[in-house]
């Protein structure tokens, strides 16, 4: 009985110690599962100090790569949101003369025409959704420049306005009384005759109107004046613009608006330009009295007038249709 229990006692104990050998990492497991460290890494941290350092600005680096592809890809949208922007507006684009102040003929008008086109087409419009009319057109050799008059003016933006709908794009460059806009022969186009064409093509759509001419405020005031259209004219009502002569490529503010393009990050900050650029060039000049460039944003366009501008290669020659 003494050696039988004697013996257990001993097998007790052989098992205890054959449990701790057998199990040799139980407790460093248990370690590894509360800290997601192992003993070997916590000894080595131990031994090398700065491994951790190097570990954390590894995982930072990490983070940061992970935020600067994020943020690219952010960028890469927000590029393609604005490539898109004005790709499926209707543009009308107009020639309304082609004399000189003293009735001797010049292109500068239909210069700045092609030239506007250009631009735009830099800025995102599609050039298949572009009308253009000039009071002239046989001259430029293109069927599908069309001659300036109120009744094509209409039928063109309307044909446009079959597919292109997402916005309208209008410019027009000519000479102007305080009664509206010259089409060469055919007579004035009037404030109210333009924002009839807006209101019974473009609607409520986003429209932008660029009116170079003397006298061409009266086209920013007025029932032009809705919500949804930036508006801009190269002078006050009661001020005449400058340039329009047989040695001019462009007149005055039209040149402006091409050299603006590529310094402006949106169209607020392009009407800024443009308004500094003709006061320069006036005053450099001592033309008299200043032509006070205009501009109006309708409420509903405060979106657009502050979407930034793409960079391209904008032009300031005129080129083809």
């Amino acid at each position: 009985m003494y050696f039988r229990l004697l013996g257990l006692i001993f097998a007790g104990l052989l098992l205890s110690s054959c449990a701790g050998a057998d199990l040799p990492g139980f407790a460093d497991s248990a370690v590894a599962a509360t800290t997601g460290v192992n003993p070997q890494e916590q000894l080595e941290r131990r031994m090398d100090p700065d491994r951790r350092a190097r570990e954390l600005e590894a995982q930072q680096n990490e983070i940061g790569v992970r935020e600067e592809v994020t943020a690219a890809d952010t960028d890469t949208r927000s590029l393609a949101s604005l490539i898109h922007l004005y790709s499926n507006w209707s543009v009308l684009l107009v020639a309304g003369d082609y004399r000189t102040s003293v009735g001797t003929p010049t292109d500068a008008f239909d210069n700045a025409r092609r030239t506007m086109a250009q631009n735009l087409q830099n800025l995102g419009f599609d050039a298949a959704n572009m009308a253009q009319l000039s009071v002239r057109p046989g001259r430029y050799g293109d069927p599908r420049v069309h001659d300036a008059s109120y009744e094509s003016i209409y039928s063109d933006l309307r044909a446009q306005r079959q597919t292109a709908v997402d916005g309208c794009m209008v410019y027009i460059t000519s000479h102007g009384t305080p009664q509206g806009l010259s089409l060469g022969e055919t007579g004035i186009l009037a404030p109210d005759q333009l924002n009839e064409i807006l209101d019974n093509n473009c609607l409520t759509s986003p429209t932008i109107v660029i009116v170079s001419a003397c006298y061409s405020g009266t086209f920013a005031a007025g029932d032009m004046a809705q919500p949804n259209r930036i508006i801009m004219t190269a002078a006050r009502s009661d001020r005449a613009s400058f340039g329009c002569g047989e040695g001019d490529r462009y007149p005055y503010f039209d040149a402006c608006l091409f050299q603006s393009f590529p310094q402006s990050s949106d169209w607020v900050d392009f009407a800024r330009n443009v308004r500094g650029c003709v006061q320069s060039r006036e005053q450099a000049e001592g033309l008299t009295p200043p032509s006070s460039p205009q501009v109006f944003i309708g409420e509903e366009m405060r979106d657009i007038a502050q979407s930034p501008f793409i960079a391209g290669n904008f032009s300031s020659s005129s080129s083809g249709f």
